[in-house]
């Protein structure tokens, strides 16, 4: 399993990569000024290191509820999943 964990932000997509010891090691952020760039190079890491599973970052709100974050991270999931054929796996922190 080679895990690619996403936290999709307005301004940069935060990456950060698993492998099959349970170890996961931060990836530099995609920081391009254009969406479609950051896009773009995001579907080039999944390429590159060859990624069986997202693990896409679900944000919360403090109290819990969900907000337009989420709808970006739903986003994420359609458009990368069906392009690089991985199982995709929604997580939230805290």
């Amino acid at each position: 399993m080679r895990c690619l964990g996403i936290d999709y932000g307005a301004r940069r997509i935060g990456l950060s990569f698993g492998d099959d010891l349970g170890v996961a090691t931060p990836l530099p952020a995609l920081t391009q000024a254009d969406p479609g760039q950051r896009w773009s190079g995001l579907l080039a890491v999944i390429a590159q290191r060859r990624i069986t599973d997202l693990v896409i970052g679900y944000p919360i709100n403090m109290d819990e509820t969900v907000g337009r974050r989420r709808r970006r991270s739903k986003r994420s999931r359609r458009v990368c999943a069906p392009r690089r054929k991985c199982r995709c796996i929604s997580s939230t922190s805290g």
